[in-house]
């Protein structure tokens, strides 16, 4: 897990660190709400112009646990 200072990139406008280069997949999960998750990350990084977004997010086979 990365967090990265999107803000601080673009002011410096570093093209190697653009969002679709920066994003090699995304995992949701555990959650009761898979569905509903995978579908607005793939929304958002369509959005985001991150080629073939559906490719880049997965959910979790690892069970929820209460």
């Amino acid at each position: 897990i990365h967090k990265v200072s999107l803000a601080a990139l673009c002011k410096a406008r570093l093209t190697a660190f653009s969002l679709p280069n920066l994003i090699d997949r995304v995992i949701v999960g555990p959650t009761q709400h898979p569905v509903p998750i995978f579908t607005a990350l793939v929304d958002q990084l369509r959005a985001a112009e991150v080629p073939e977004p559906e490719r880049k997010v997965f959910v979790s086979e690892i069970p929820l646990r209460h």
